[in-house]
């Protein structure tokens, strides 16, 4: 009995599905239909007007691609350079310290004795 109702409302819903709802779904389906061949027609002649632009681009950016290529080893060389000047400068600069470190310490030195010189002469 059960079973027959829910064939019932099945078949109920089917036919209401035909009639309402497929001729809705079957107009909306050829409009789809209609506006994708529209786009892709659009987007057909936009792709033909422009194709030669597309070339002209695709050749540049090879070209830069070539360019680059070429010039990685001479940029490979200055940042060896660069690192060897970097070394050097950091080497000079350590020792440039070290005297800066030690003029310090003879300055002291002498303000030290310079203080004291009126005992250091005295004592002669």
């Amino acid at each position: 009995m059960f079973f027959l109702f829910v064939w019932h409302v099945l078949q109920c819903i089917d036919d209401d599905f035909r009639r309402q709802v497929l001729p809705i779904f079957k107009t909306e389906l050829q409009n789809l239909k209609r506006t994708t061949l529209d786009k892709t027609e659009q987007l057909k002649a936009l792709v033909s007007a422009h194709f030669d632009q597309y070339l002209t681009c695709h050749e540049a950016v090879r070209s830069l691609a070539d360019d680059m290529r070429v010039h990685q080893n001479e940029n490979e060389e200055i940042l060896k350079d660069m690192k060897n000047l970097k070394q050097i400068t950091d080497s000079s600069l350590s020792v440039m310290l070290k005297c800066a470190k030690e003029q310090r310490r003879i300055r002291n030195t002498i303000q030290v004795l310079t203080r004291f010189r009126p005992i250091f002469e005295q004592g002669l």
